[in-house]
């Protein structure tokens, strides 16, 4: 069936919501770990972006990831399980690798980091690839790790850790590592200092000798890099520093908002909102970009606590898939995203193509196919109940979302065709699920 853009109510609730296979679209996970001072469970906790419904803990963990000592560390990777990094007292040392089916794990592979009785543990991952990371885990006194805080994993088969030699290590506490273009940037705090100094070093992927390549005061606790490739640096109650990648110029600095200590952060791909995990009160929280200021709450802790917060990554909240087809190319932009989520009573929601010179259509549906049909892709289930409309010449399709909470978690699936002088363009498939 075909209808306009008045009949999306209908057509969406024609659809039904799916239960989720890995963390949701668009949801925070975060990771936690627990003492005498931050009690609670520990593990992992997903949360909705903007709070609207509440959280919900990650179940069937393994006993290393809960309990007296937690999760150091967490990152969605992009088949959608989840690498999770051991904390505090935990030996033999593991990297996790998570599959998730609703809110619990129904797999867990370990990747053996090495040993340490007291302290050794697993602060933070940056991706490489699709079954490779970099990650930083201090204190680790015999086993692939040995002496050498930064490691290069892979969980594809059997798996496998390496160290990334450093010669010679440096000084202090390694807190927080990201990577590009064949290097891996090291946060190393030292706390003998008042207040604490940071310094992050540049290594090669390959090992090498660490060049400094920036120092702050304060404590560094996470480094990402943005849409623009600058590398962002959070320096605890310190505030954010962003840096020039290839010359360490400072390019912005916000200073510390809100009460407590940011301990994480990870980079909301559709908003480039940073989602904050917090110490102080214990809370997640969505901040704007440098320089900006603005903070919103997005989950508190229970009542009985979950621990301190260690880790947080996004989920994306729209995804490709398959390619675009045909003479011209005609691919779903994903970023940036003016128009926010797909949250619903969204009403200026909207989904960008980059659109041919060319009268076109959008189609949306509610299943994903691959048909091929002459030279063109069909990526949309054409049996499905399916939304049709004109696309306007500049590639933004407006999709205002109903306020209607029944239509969380229906996922919808989209694709744009257009008639050129070549022939007829089909783009890629582009999934969302209304939030």
């Amino acid at each position: 069936m075909s209808r306009t853009l008045e009949s999306l109510p209908l057509v969406l609730g024609l659809l039904a919501a799916t239960a989720f296979a890995q963390v949701p679209d668009g949801w925070f996970v975060t990771s936690h770990a627990m003492n005498s001072a931050l009690p609670g469970p520990g593990g992992l906790w997903l949360h909705h972006p903007r709070g609207s419904v509440p959280s919900l803990p990650v179940t069937g963990l393994p006993a290393q990831l809960i309990g007296p000592v937690g999760s150091g560390s967490v990152q969605i990777l992009p088949d959608g399980r989840l690498l999770v990094g051991q904390v505090r007292g935990n030996s033999p040392l593991y990297a996790w690798v998570l599959t998730l089916n609703g809110s619990t794990v129904v797999n867990a592979q370990q990747l053996l980091l090495g040993n340490n009785p007291n302290s050794g543990r697993m602060d933070e991952s940056a991706l490489l690839g699709p079954t490779e990371a970099v990650v930083v885990a201090p204190f680790i006194t015999s086993g692939p790790l040995a002496g050498q805080p930064l490691g290069r994993i892979s969980w594809a088969g059997a798996g496998s850790v390496q160290p990334i030699p450093m010669v010679p290590v440096p000084a202090g506490v390694p807190n927080a590592v990201a990577a590009a273009n064949d290097f891996v940037y090291v946060g190393f705090l030292d706390a003998s200092t008042t207040p604490t100094t940071s310094r992050v070093y540049k290594v090669p992927l390959v090992g090498g000798s660490p060049s400094l390549f920036a120092t702050f005061e304060g404590s560094v606790v996470n480094m990402e890099f943005d849409r623009a490739g600058n590398l962002v640096v959070q320096l605890g109650g310190f505030g954010l520093r962003v840096l020039n990648p290839v010359s360490g110029r400072l390019l912005c600095a916000s200073p510390h908002v809100g009460t407590g200590t940011g301990n994480a952060f990870a980079f909301e791909p559709a908003t480039g909102k940073l989602a904050i995990a917090r110490n102080a009160p214990h809370d997640v929280e969505l901040m704007d970009p440098c320089p900006s200021l603005g903070v919103q709450t997005v989950a508190t802790a229970p009542a009985n606590g979950w621990g301190g917060l260690t880790g947080i990554d996004v989920a994306p909240d729209r995804l490709h898939y398959g390619t675009p087809s045909g003479p011209v190319s005609a691919p779903w932009q994903l970023v940036p995203f003016a128009h926010g989520l797909p949250l619903v009573g969204n009403t200026q929601f909207a989904l960008h193509v980059v659109a041919p010179a060319a009268p076109g259509a959008w189609f949306l549906s509610g299943g994903e196919a691959a048909i091929t049909l002459g030279n063109l892709m069909i990526w949309i289930d054409p049996n499905s109940a399916v939304l049709m409309g004109s696309i306007p010449a500049s590639g933004w399709i407006p999709l205002p979302l109903p306020n209607q909470p029944a239509f969380r978690d229906i996922p919808v699936f989209a694709q744009c065709f257009f008639v050129t002088p070549a022939g007829i363009v089909g783009s890629d498939g582009l999934r969302f699920s209304l939030l």
